[in-house]
């Protein structure tokens, strides 16, 4: 076995069972399976592990060490992902309940015409779904659980049928571009050295994205590890931003892939709030979701290395659909809360960076993790 391989299945067995490419396609590609009917798009797994993780292959993290890792899944369903250091290997494991999630955000929104109507002819979308949303107490992102849970098929025969081929390919760019998100997420974790300042500081082995534990550490190590979670979505939203990975042939020339681009990092974050919001925990490791997605439109909104997103109109764009986002999904969360965030959050966000940066360096000489070195005022 790839030592790699090993390495990410010892890691993995501690949450859940570990799954590699191979093993989730003969778990979900079989005749009749609803998976089946989404096409290629099953084949996600092996692309997000060769294609994504490849964007890195000549990095080193802050300590200079080699970026050697492997991106995999875990078979347990809930919506999270995590990364962690296990035999000098880096190992980041997407759960397999995030991935489905994935799936029907994607597939919803683009069946539903009101959801970015200028793509594609809406004229041909007829929302026909079984699974109405009215119906379900979860909402869209764990219908899926629901019918499994009834012993049915993960997806609705109808889920991945979209009768306008813009829109359906539009789905399927969706789905690639929020996994690129969590991905891009977890790798920036180790090439910011966070994973590693972690192990060293405080003898944790990983970092869980959805965290519900309660609270043990000292404050100023909790404000750290809360801005390592700003930082790193930072990282993967400009990465998600500029780096044309999947682009469909048939949309490579459609401006709306910018737009999808954008939308789907806070479609990734809206999925964590809402598993982070039914876990009932209030005291954890990490920022609430919804701070995670003020903090990045707020950077949207101010940093000067997206000048050229700012002027092409991206965060207009993003708050169009973030509120036609909010009216499919049911989730007042996208158009309302973060939105209008009480003004604490802005000098909260601000102060927290500030502790953080002066508690890594009083922690650790050369300044170990450069994500928070530079002062917030300049971001």
């Amino acid at each position: 076995m790839d030592p790699r391989e090993q390495a990410f299945r010892e890691f993995t067995r501690y949450f859940g069972k570990p799954m590699t490419p191979d093993d989730y396609e003969a778990a979900y590609v079989r005749v009749g399976s609803s998976m089946s009917r989404a096409g290629d798009i099953v084949q996600l797994p092996v692309r997000m592990m060769s294609d994504i993780a490849s964007v890195f292959d000549n990095e080193r993290n802050c300590l200079g060490m080699k970026f050697d890792s492997f991106c995999g899944l875990n078979s347990h369903m809930s919506i999270n992902a995590l990364v962690g250091l296990n035999r000098h290997i880096f190992c980041v494991a997407i759960y397999e309940g995030l991935l489905a999630s994935i799936y029907e955000v994607s597939y919803w929104l683009l069946g539903d015409p009101g959801f970015m109507p200028d793509v594609g002819d809406v004229n041909l979308v007829r929302r026909s779904f079984a699974d109405r949303l009215a119906d379900q107490a979860k909402g869209v992102g764990h219908i899926w659980e629901q019918r499994v849970a009834s012993g049915q098929e993960t997806f609705s025969d109808d889920l991945f049928l979209i009768a306008c081929p813009v829109r359906s390919e539009a789905a399927k760019q969706l789905v690639y571009e929020m996994v690129k998100f969590v991905v891009f997420h977890e790798l920036a974790h180790i090439v910011l050295g966070h994973a590693v300042y972690l192990q060293r500081s405080h003898g944790l082995a990983h970092i869980a994205e959805t965290d519900t534990g309660a609270q043990t550490a000292l404050p100023e190590s909790t404000v750290a590890n809360r801005i390592f979670e700003y930082e790193a979505d930072f990282n993967a939203f400009k990465k998600v931003l500029t780096v044309g990975i999947y682009a469909s042939a048939d949309l490579s020339r459609e401006p709306f892939v910018a737009r999808l681009r954008a939308v789907a990092s806070f479609l990734v974050l809206g999925l964590f709030f809402k598993e982070w919001e039914r876990s009932g925990s209030r005291v954890t490791l990490h920022p609430e979701p919804l701070k995670r997605m003020y903090a990045l439109k707020r950077r949207l909104d101010r940093h000067p290395g997206l000048s050229d997103e700012r002027s092409g109109g991206s965060s207009a764009a993003l708050d169009d659909d973030l509120e036609s986002i909010s009216r499919s999904l049911n989730m007042p969360e996208f158009a309302q809360n973060w939105k209008i965030a009480d003004k604490s959050w802005g000098r909260e966000f601000e102060q927290e960076h500030q502790m953080a940066a002066r508690y890594v360096r009083e922690a650790l000489p050369f300044g170990f993790v450069r994500a928070i070195s530079v002062p917030v005022s300049a971001t």
